[in-house]
């Protein structure tokens, strides 16, 4: 594992310091160290067994009880609106993703959507991926499109997801005459907004946190 580690991170340093290879940094070769954090899990695991826990079942319990629930208790805190158990076929409660799911199911395929570009953050929305659930295009947004345009320079998506963002400015504000405006520039033909929603826009789809709208 230490070898693995060395030669890694010299070939890390090796791509991070020549202009010329600068390209390779978007396979993103720190990422090995994920491989060591495993490993060094699963050893620590195997050695706190081997030289604590035993065949105990009580220091298990007395470990991983308190544990478990601390780690619990902070997943409830972070994600509240969200299903703790994803069973198969249950409807979810977040209301955000009931209606991407609405979504994906009652607009055309090729339907270009605009959200606050800080959607990821508003209160109950627990950092559930538009594109991911809704399998629809939407503008950029603040949380992840940038990652994806300072891994490939040469292409116009830095330039692209900028443009958009700047012309999202003031979403909260945001009346009728910006959402045309939006769709003349960039074709956006439905928007998510947070209730109450915006006066003038046909919304077939309400619930209590966000409203779904087509604009005409």
């Amino acid at each position: 594992m230490a070898l693995f580690g060395l030669i890694c991170l010299a070939g890390a340093i090796v791509f991070s310091i020549p202009a010329s290879l600068v390209t390779l940094l978007r396979f993103q070769p720190m990422r090995y160290l994920y491989l060591v954090y495993l490993f060094l899990i699963l050893l620590g695991g195997g050695l706190l067994r081997e030289m604590l826990l035993k065949a105990k079942p009580l220091r298990w319990l007395l470990l991983f009880v308190p544990l478990c629930a601390g780690m619990s208790y902070a997943q409830f805190r972070l994600f509240p609106q969200s299903r703790h158990v994803e069973w198969p076929g249950a409807a979810p409660e977040d209301q955000w993703v009931q209606a991407f799911v609405w979504i994906r199911g009652h607009t055309p395929t090729g339907a270009i959507f605009a959200l606050n570009p800080n959607y990821m953050n508003d209160p109950g929305e627990n950092h559930q991926g538009f594109r991911a659930i809704a399998e629809r295009s939407r503008l950029s947004d603040l949380a992840d499109d940038w990652s994806v345009a300072t891994l490939f320079p040469e292409k116009p998506l830095a330039d692209r997801a900028w443009s958009e963002m700047q012309a999202e400015r003031g979403w909260e504000h945001f009346t009728r005459a910006n959402f045309e405006r939006l769709k003349r520039e960039y074709g956006v033909t439905w928007i998510v907004v947070q209730r109450p929603g915006v006066d003038g826009v046909t919304c077939p789809y309400r619930n209590s946190a966000v409203s779904v709208c087509r604009v005409n």
